[in-house]
This record gives C-alpha cells, sequence and structure tokens, in this order.
C-alpha cells in the first residue's frame, strides 16, 4: 500500500489533496495492473489540523525532550503530566507548535482532547512501537500518515504472544 502526498492545492480550497493506491509490489515489477482495488482521495484542510505528535515511552520522554530542545529550532509542546493541559492558551500552543511530544501515560488526555477539538495531525511518529504500552481501548488520533519507530522491526511484523512459551 503506496500513499503519496502531491501538495496539489485547489485555488479557493485551502488543504492538501492526499491519494492512496494500494499496489502490489508485483504490480510496480510490471508496470502496469490487471486489476484495480480502488482510489482513495480526501481532502485535508489546515484549519483543524495540528502538526506532528510525536508519542514516546514515558521512560524516554526526557531524552526525546532535551534533543528537540538541543539540537533543533522547531516550535514544540512538551507533555508528560497532566497539569500541562490546563496551561493558558494550551489549544493556541498544540495548534501553533510543529511539533507536541506526549509520553504514551498521557495519550488518553490528549485523545481526549482532539477528540472534543476535532484536531487531527499531519504525522504520528510512534517510538519503540513494539513496546510501547498503550491500552488497547484507545482509538487511533486522526492522521494523514503514521510512523512506527523502532529498532526490532522484526517484533512489528511478529510480536510475541503473551503467556506463551517460545522455542
Amino acid at each position: 500500500f503506496f500513499q503519496a502526498e502531491d501538495g496539489i492545492r485547489d485555488i479557493g480550497v485551502t488543504g492538501v489533496q492526499t491519494c492512496a493506491l494500494p499496489i502490489s509490489y508485483q504490480t510496480l515489477l510490471r508496470g502496469c495492473s490487471d486489476h484495480m482495488f480502488g482510489i482513495t482521495k480526501k481532502q485535508h484542510t489546515d484549519l483543524s489540523e495540528a502538526g506532528s505528535l510525536i508519542l514516546v515511552p514515558h521512560t524516554l520522554f526526557r531524552q526525546w525532550a532535551e534533543y528537540i530542545r538541543t539540537q533543533t529550532s522547531l516550535q514544540a509542546v512538551y507533555i508528560d503530566k497532566v497539569t500541562a493541559f490546563k496551561a493558558e492558551n494550551f489549544n493556541k500552543q498544540i495548534m501553533a507548535a510543529k511539533v507536541v511530544l506526549i509520553s504514551n501515560t498521557m495519550y488518553k488526555y490528549l485523545y481526549q482532547w482532539a477528540y472534543s477539538n476535532d484536531v487531527s495531525w499531519k504525522r504520528v511518529f510512534i517510538d519503540e512501537a513494539d513496546t510501547i504500552v498503550i491500552p488497547g481501548s484507545q482509538p487511533y488520533f486522526k492522521t494523514r500518515f503514521t510512523w512506527l519507530i523502532s529498532a526490532s522491526w522484526a517484533n512489528l511484523l511478529f510480536p510475541r504472544e503473551i503467556g506463551r512459551a517460545h522455542v
């Protein structure tokens, strides 16, 4: 499944057109398709879309925050405690930030905020995606793209079953 962002803006519309085409690897090799599974076209508007969300395990939050502060010039918001949601102009800060860094322990609170404010994200990055703890009952954020970050990519493809012995 390939997803391409073409960056074309229509006159009179503030948004980016995104087209997603499910194409098999064999189709790419042949350069043509015997059949088409479907085409999805979706209009993204900038009105209720926040920047990038980086979701990290609580134990790595400080490391990520320090890196963003010292190694980049990105405008960022850092959420590792519930009190962050009570900050003055919280909504404006989130919408103006290029990056929002959040601890996995704050996932449900940020999701509730995003849902109630109808906010979607340009990108969601999930660090340590193979081991991060996010309760299964929590829905996913609305986003254009989701990136899974892991040094152990094989664990994403072949997750271990909990409570079962492996030889």
